[in-house]
């Protein structure tokens, strides 16, 4: 959605996602989905509420994606 320019749904899509975020989806992300998942809630100031989860997210993600977040 977000990169065909529906950036409202997009944004509302982010929100749903990462308020609905549990560690088993977490899980279950490929290391790409992931990532765009959490680049796309920093671009939209988004983040999963629950520290543990949020810590866990960027710890899935190999060093190097990581440090772009």
């Amino acid at each position: 959605m977000a990169q065909a320019g529906r950036i409202e749904l997009s944004r509302d899509q982010a929100r749903r996602c990462l308020a609905e975020v549990n560690e088993a989806r977490l899980r279950s992300l490929t290391t790409g989905s992931l990532f765009d998942l959490l680049m796309l809630g920093h671009s939209f100031r988004l983040e999963i509420a629950d520290p543990r989860l949020r810590d866990l997210a960027v710890g899935l993600l190999p060093g190097d994606l990581r440090s772009q977040l």
